[in-house]
């Protein structure tokens, strides 16, 4: 190292520090050589009183103390550090001038760094020289071994010299195992400029004959468990057999690039994913080889450990791996890895950053490690923490692989195999013989199940582990079970289309559908084993899909620990069953959740749709024992879809607390004459807060006749299912108004055949712009008369229902006798859903002559 200096012979200015960085690759191994006593290297009248075996080079010093001129050639020793964790400290004296120099490895490639600090004063080097020796016993060395020259003001005398180390032959410095020319930087700073660092480079080498040198590694993988489907731990370890400690022996190239795959099938767990932070770069910044766990990289990120043994450290060094945060790391992948190994009382830290990579179909891990620390390692173990991977769904022999590079030849990787066994089904059971089982369970559940009232409803399907993945649901809620639109608006379909490109921090932070399309709250929990990922999200309201005029959509902003994966957005149709008046969800077109995101198999283990909006969900007047009845999907990694249908109880409570009191007008239309063709007016009506219509029979004075040729034009239930009914089939209009619908529902009255009996069913069939709705009425003629009779009517609050049979020459019903010749009443029994009775006689209203008329005169 030279000073610039001026014509006087003096430098510039006064050194203060110096930091020589050596070359990536020049290990240095402080074990192999004793080390002297702090004691012993400041005893001595002028030089230290160090054993011969401690010296490990030179220092050649050409400069001025105080205002003399001096050189000096010094030994330089290895020293007991002064400062603990350190994994060396070389010093000389010259004189009463002591320097120490700090040896530290650099983390981010292994190589040496020597530091000259806080140099006196009144010390100025015009020409300062180290000369580290590769093997310090090595007799080689012997004649420079203990000598010591010096003089200030003329030329300098020496001493000593041609002492035997007396200690074995161990290497004490090792060049790279990288071909070709290697860059040492040296940085200093002066006493007057203390902020202001000057640079010099300087080339070594150029390191040759790397095709003479071996490297044969060695490749081992084990996961901790060895069930199916199971959480578990992963163990990946590479050795690259060293002889380091010979100094006569060839070397072995360090390792510099290794690709470790995990076997087909396994995959990393999404729930041990979701409770992990992120290791910043200013965290890992903080990272030193004594700081204690969470000074740096927090510890919930911590994805497992890191051992490397070498021959240069005296002990394993150990640590964490840590997961960077995603894209802002120094390899700028999503999943990086910040593998840090310490030994503290060395002052040893070596951080080895990987990519930590995920096959876009299958989600196999991968871990690439570019560009290794050029340290000697004989052995690299790398883990991952319990519950990190989950293990294939299959038994049977799994291969991971390494793909592994040397420094001497980046060109030409080396690939190791390696296999095991995974030898027992879920939870040690013997292995599953064809495929996974497929039963999951549905729950569905009110807060508050008094019947008649308003409640949060929860829909919750589970499956076990061990079993196929959950992928999509199609869901048919109870009958009566019903939900209040009237004051909700669909989220637009541009908002809908716009959510799906969004980040799930944007989505969370300002939700792209409005409050008034809320429904409730979503929750999707994923991953295996015993505490799956929650991944909550929100159901809106949205307009017409997959052929129906309604639908859901769930939006759930997927976010797993530190990774935003972007916002999922699934639609399902929802409509009424037009027969029961059920909610069906999903029925027509059920949503696939993915199967992984970004690599990451999420293994849905729960969907819950939690529908809690205020007035929202009412619940059925019945306490009959109903249920919930779903198809559920599953998904298999062969590309199969197991299918199950199940069903979940569900009762309401408090039914004999409803009042039951609806009523029914009754009105004839048109002619009264006898024979003719009268229309008939019925109009229901209840009340709020009372039990629905569960079934009604309505016996017609016995002269209403049908008219056979009507009766004839009944349509068949399957053009009356597809609304291809011939005009003549249809006898009138209906009318129906629920609070829950809003929307009044209006149609026909249609003539269904009906194959047990010689009469037609009566069905109103009731259209909205956002539901249908059939209500059926049997026709019956007996000696009383025509008896209706509409049975398992829809529990579903309705405040009036109106029908209106058309009369005229082409009406349904005849008058035998007319009914203008007294009062005509109807016989009427209504059965409310919680079983109570109401019996009526509603008299047949209708525009009858005055009996006081004359022919001629004015009625």
């Amino acid at each position: 190292m030279q000073f610039a200096s001026g014509e006087d012979g003096h430098t510039f200015n006064d050194l203060r520090t110096a930091i020589f960085e050596l070359p990536a690759g020049f290990a240095g191994n402080a074990e192999a050589v004793p080390a002297c006593s702090q004691a012993q290297f400041l005893g001595g009248d002028t030089t230290p009183a160090c054993p011969p075996g401690s010296q490990v080079g030179t220092v050649t010093f050409e400069g001025h103390i105080a205002t003399l001129v001096t050189k000096a050639e010094l030994p330089l020793y290895n020293l007991v550090p002064v400062n603990p964790g350190l994994p060396a400290e070389l010093g000389f004296r010259l004189l009463s001038f002591t320097q120490l120099l700090p040896l530290s490895f650099r983390p981010q490639d292994g190589g040496l760094t020597v530091t000259a600090s806080d140099v006196a004063a009144n010390v100025q080097p015009l020409d300062l020289s180290i000369e580290l020796w590769g093997v310090p016993a090595d007799a080689a060395h012997d004649a420079d071994r203990g000598l010591w020259c010096a003089g200030l003001g003329g030329e300098p005398s020496c001493h000593g010299g041609g002492e035997e180390a007396g200690v074995p032959r161990l290497p004490f410095l090792g060049n790279p195992t990288r071909c070709g020319s290697a860059r040492a930087q040296l940085r200093a700073i002066s006493w007057e400029e203390p902020e202001s660092w000057s640079t010099a480079f300087a080339e070594a080498g150029p390191i040759v004959n790397c095709t003479v040198i071996g490297f044969d590694p060695r490749f081992e993988a084990k996961a901790t468990s060895s069930q199916t489907e199971a959480s578990s731990g992963f163990t990946v370890s590479v050795g690259v057999p060293s002889n380091w400690n010979d100094p006569e022996a060839k070397a072995t190239a360090t390792l510099r690039r290794a690709e470790f795959s995990l076997p087909v099938g396994f995959s990393l767990n999404s729930s041990f994913v979701a409770g992990l932070e992120a290791c910043t770069e200013a965290d890992l910044a903080r990272e030193t080889p004594n700081s204690a766990p969470g000074e740096g990289c927090p510890n919930g990120s911590t994805l497992g450990r890191i051992e490397i043994q070498s021959s240069i450290l005296g002990k394993p060094a150990r640590g964490n791996a840590y997961l960077a945060q995603p894209f802002a790391n120094p390899t700028g992948a999503r999943f990086a890895i910040y593998a840090i190994a310490k030994d503290p009382s060395a002052g040893v830290e070596v951080n080895i950053p990987a990519r930590l990579e995920l096959d876009p179909r299958s989600g196999r891990p991968s871990v690439s490690i570019e560009d290794a620390p050029q340290l000697p390692i004989e052995r690299l173990s790398l883990s991952f923490g319990s519950g990190a991977v989950v293990t294939p769904p299959t038994c049977g022999t799994v291969e991971a692989r390494a793909r592994l590079t040397p420094w001497s030849a980046p060109d030409e990787p080396l690939v190791r195999m390696y296999s095991d066994r995974v030898d027992r089904g879920p939870g040690g059971a013997p292995c599953p013989s064809g495929s996974r089982p497929f039963q999951p369970q549905l729950s569905v559940t009110s807060e508050r199940p008094r019947a008649g009232s308003y409640s949060p409803l929860k829909v919750r399907l589970t499956r076990d582990d061990g079993e196929a993945p959950l992928a999509a649901m199609s869901l048919h809620l109870p009958p009566g079970l019903g939900a209040r639109l009237t004051d909700l608006g669909p989220c637009p379909e541009e908002a809908l289309s716009a959510v799906r490109g969004r980040s799930a921090a944007a989505e969370r932070q300002s939700p792209a559908c409005p409050p008034a399309s809320l429904l409730g709250e979503t929750l999707i929990e994923v991953g295996a084993g015993k505490s799956p990922a929650q991944v909550p999200g929100r159901a809106y309201l949205a307009g017409p899909y997959a052929g129906s005029p309604l639908s859901i959509a769930l939006v759930t902003p997927a976010a797993l620990g530190p990774f935003d994966l972007g916002t999922l957005v699934a639609r399902e149709d929802l409509r009424l069953d037009p027969r029961t008046g059920s909610l069906l969800l999903g029925t027509t077109q059920p949503t696939r959740l993915p199967a992984l995101l970004a690599g990451i198999p999420l293994r849905v283990r729960a969907l819950e749709l939690n529908l809690d909006r205020p007035q929202l969900v009412h619940n059925p007047t019945t306490c009959r024992s109903l249920s919930a009845t779903a198809t559920v999907t599953g998904s298999e990694e062969s590309g199969t879809s197991p299918s199950s249908t199940i069903a979940s109880p569900f009762r309401a409570t408090g039914c004999t607390g409803l009042r039951f009191a609806p009523g029914l007008r009754l009105q004839m239309l048109g002619t009264t004459a006898r024979n003719g063709h009268p229309g008939l007016r019925a109009e229901f009506v209840s009340h709020p807060d009372e039990a629905n219509l569960a079934s009604a029979a309505v016996s017609l004075p016995p002269d209403l006749l049908l008219d056979p040729a009507r009766v004839g034009a009944a349509c068949g239930a399957k053009r009356l299912t597809l609304h291809n009914c011939p005009r003549g089939s249809v006898v009138g209009r209906a009318r129906a108004l629920s609070p829950l619908l809003g929307e009044p529902l209006v149609g026909r009255l249609q003539l269904r055949r009906n194959p047990g009996t010689h009469f037609p069913d009566l069905v109103a069939v009731l259209h909205s712009s956002t539901a249908e709705l059939q209500i059926v009425q049997r026709l019956r003629m007996g000696g009383a008369g025509i008896k209706v009779v509409a049975k398992d009517v829809p529990d579903l609050p309705i405040a009036k229902f109106a029908l209106v049979i058309a009369g005229g020459k082409r009406g349904l019903l005849v008058s035998s006798q007319g009914y203008c010749a007294g009062s005509q009443r109807a016989a009427v029994r209504l059965i409310g859903q919680n079983g109570r009775i109401s019996q009526l006689r509603p008299k047949l209203a209708a525009h009858c002559p005055r009996r006081d008329a004359t022919p001629g005169s004015t009625p």
